[in-house]
């Protein structure tokens, strides 16, 4: 089976399902630590599940791996949240997990094609109901794979077409672990102005946004990218 063929296999619907099905026991848990966090107006990270509590419920590296990139849950290491994989490292166990509004969705989807699970609507959506750790003290989160951008849970921009631009640039914050200020990625050439690429680019970046929590901005000097977090959303 070549690789693209492979990606097909373990990347579709039914097997989305199927592992939702695996990992909901794991997922409520979750779900139900993040509970604890919006009752109490606190960083869903204070009541996050460890990398022990994990492997006791019959979860390996690469169930946490595959989870990450689907953006179901999201990891902290050593007090950084991180966007990447888990290490390979059992010996981490500073490694902790949250729930992710992707992985309510698939608790949800668990449930409505298994029965016997207790019902979702005795939980709460924690990441959509109640104060949350304030945005100023969070990072963004880039998932490359999906093609997704977002702050505590929640999506701020999903690229359906490729926008290479953009995405460089949030490839770049995501790499330095999302610094205030990145110089200017893009390749040069093509008879281009850099600086009015970069500000059209930084334009596009702020447009059609699920939800108003991330502003990108230059630096004043036409060579850097700032970011920061908005007070507010829009649909």
């Amino acid at each position: 089976m070549c690789k693209a063929e492979s990606h097909r296999l373990f990347s579709n619907d039914e097997f989305a399902q199927r592992k939702a099905v695996q990992f909901s026991s794991f997922l409520k848990i979750l779900l139900e630590a993040c509970e604890y966090s919006s009752d109490l107006m606190i960083s869903p990270w204070e009541f996050s599940v460890d990398f022990g509590q994990a492997r006791m419920m019959g979860i390996n590296l690469n169930d946490l791996r595959w989870m990450i990139h689907r953006g179901w849950i999201q990891c902290q290491r050593g007090g950084e949240v991180s966007d990447s994989e888990v290490v390979a490292n059992e010996a981490h166990n500073s490694s902790t997990f949250i729930i992710l509004n992707l992985g309510i969705e698939a608790l949800r989807s668990a449930q409505d094609g298994h029965v016997g699970m207790v019902p979702l609507q005795s939980f709460k959506v924690a990441q959509s109901a109640g104060p949350r750790l304030p945005l100023e003290t969070s990072k963004p989160f880039w998932n490359i794979e999906r093609r997704e951008l977002s702050i505590l849970g929640t999506v701020v921009k999903r690229f359906r077409w490729p926008a290479p631009n953009q995405e460089t640039i949030l490839c770049v914050f995501a790499e330095e672990g999302w610094p205030s200020r990145i110089e200017d990625p893009l390749p040069q050439g093509n008879g281009l102005d850099p600086k009015r690429r970069l500000g059209d680019t930084i334009k596009c970046l702020n447009r059609n946004q699920n939800a108003n929590l991330i502003r990108f901005r230059g630096d004043g000097t036409g060579e850097g990218v700032l970011w920061d977090t908005c007070d507010h959303q829009t649909g």
